[in-house]
């Protein structure tokens, strides 16, 4: 098994490419040995066959064509999705605010999981050595982003950096609204290759006129820097 000395974390199949691309290319450039592990990758393709975020079979396909095109590693540690957990037949405006609020209070049963994950975390952390954990702010407050944060600050003996959930980090008030909660030492910006980015992220096709709907790409990057905090 190959050592890893950078461990990125993703919580769905596509985080750590739409917000750490140009990092993962600089850090890979500089001959690290890198591996991204994405949480929540349960999924049940029978149920709600037509919600293209539950169709686990398309979301590997892309994120690990976007991975392999990059050169790094992966696993997954497939831990179901919010969705699944919670059996919701849509993540609505209405859910989008009630599901953050319950887990960030510790009002829901699924609080347990980054004691779990944590610990899976770790023994792979300690497994290889790992010098460098990358894991997100949780800007935007998806739930399975707040259980992400949570389980990677319990993990000790390894330099601990988070970065910014894209694209939620492109709304100014998400972005204050969750930083202002975080305590970090210092934090480093990187300029991206906007042609590279663009491409990185229209890897994962299936979804992506969902999230990016009528916006234009092109507007979204132009100030874009990936933005990272250390603990």
């Amino acid at each position: 098994m190959n050592k890893y000395n950078i461990i990125f974390i993703s919580p769905h199949l596509d985080d750590v490419v739409y917000s750490c691309s140009q990092l993962l290319r600089n850090k890979k450039n500089d001959s690290n040995n890198i591996l991204v592990i994405t949480l929540f990758t349960q999924y049940d393709d029978t149920h709600l066959s037509d919600n293209i975020f539950l169709n686990g079979k398309v979301r590997k396909k892309e994120n690990e064509y976007a991975l392999k095109s990059i050169g790094v590693d992966f696993m997954y540690l497939d831990y179901p999705e919010l969705m699944i957990r919670d059996k919701l037949k849509d993540y609505s405006l209405i859910k989008q605010i009630i599901e953050p609020i319950r887990t960030l209070c510790y009002l829901k049963g699924d609080n347990y999981l980054p004691d779990i994950i944590s610990q899976d975390l770790q023994a792979i952390v300690n497994q290889n050595s790992t010098q460098e954990l990358y894991f997100p702010a949780a800007i935007g407050f998806h739930p399975d982003h707040i259980l992400t944060f949570r389980a990677c600050y319990k993990i000790i003996n390894v330099k601990k950096i988070i970065y910014q959930d894209f694209p939620y980090c492109t709304n100014i008030i998400y972005k204050n609204l969750r930083l202002a909660f975080i305590n970090y030492k210092n934090y480093f910006s990187i300029d991206i290759n906007l042609k590279q980015k663009k491409e990185d992220i229209k890897k994962y096709s299936s979804q992506f006129d969902i999230i990016f709907e009528d916006n234009d790409l092109n507007k979204i990057l132009e100030r874009f820097q990936e933005k990272y905090y250390i603990l």
